[in-house]
């Protein structure tokens, strides 16, 4: 690896490799450094995402990217055969990190997995069922967006389909879904340089962005948020 970027995945994969708390905190400063470097990658990130997805200015301009950050230590409260930490580097940049909603983007850095995405993780019954009923009355307009994008949308299914639905029913391999989401694996020019990784973003979030509306629309029953997918819509299938 060489790179700006190299700092943080290293201690990765130190830490990976020395997964206890003895060495984290012998280490404490090499942690320090490498997070202060992500939080360098995350306001190069910032500009990256209002450009290619302006609906989410408000929310990302101004806030706090230590905000977005999610903590290498991992929750002692809930009992797992884990080590007790997690050796990657992760961000939601969104208004509300701890919360599903507003929808906004996920990266994950670590010394051998580098990704970026979106989607809907863990709604309540509520949501979940909202999600549902706005996908099998707009599957044509998912389908032609996912293609559009390049992207599949990944999550945990459910076996059968959910009490209510068809199994016949107009977007049924969605509807089975109980998260929806897409990643995208960042490639290793994307890692040489801040620089390189928000250009990247840039790209992708852009390709991403009408998905990540229609999903934010499914999951709140508000309209379309942003000219982009209302346009998008009307220009293909009229007004409903």
């Amino acid at each position: 690896m060489t790179g700006e970027l190299d700092r943080l995945r290293a201690y990765c994969a130190a830490l990976a490799a020395n997964n206890n708390r003895a060495w984290f905190h012998e280490h404490h400063d090499e942690y320090d450094r490498a997070r202060a470097d992500f939080a360098e990658l995350l306001e190069h990130l910032r500009f990256a995402v209002c450009r290619a997805a302006p609906a989410l200015e408000a929310d990302v301009m101004y806030a706090r990217v230590k905000d977005w950050t999610y903590r290498i230590p991992r929750d002692a409260r809930i009992p797992r055969d884990l080590p007790p930490y997690n050796p990657s580097f992760r961000a939601y940049i969104s208004a509300d990190r701890r919360s599903m909603l507003p929808i906004g983007y996920f990266i994950h850095i670590d010394e051998k997995e580098c990704f970026y995405g979106t989607g809907v993780w863990m709604p309540d019954t509520e949501k979940t069922n909202r999600i549902r009923d706005y996908i099998t009355a707009h599957a044509a307009q998912l389908e032609e967006l996912l293609d559009a994008a390049g992207v599949q949308l990944q999550g945990e299914k459910v076996k059968t389909m959910p009490r209510g639905y068809d199994r016949n029913c107009p977007g049924a391999e969605w509807v089975r879904h109980k998260n929806w989401m897409f990643f995208e694996n960042l490639p290793e020019r994307a890692l040489k340089s801040f620089a390189a990784c928000a250009r990247t973003v840039e790209e992708k979030t852009a390709r991403f962005e009408p998905v990540r509306q229609f999903l934010l629309t499914a999951a709140t029953g508000e309209q379309s948020r942003g000219e982009q997918l209302e346009t998008y819509f009307s220009d293909r299938w009229g007004s409903e």
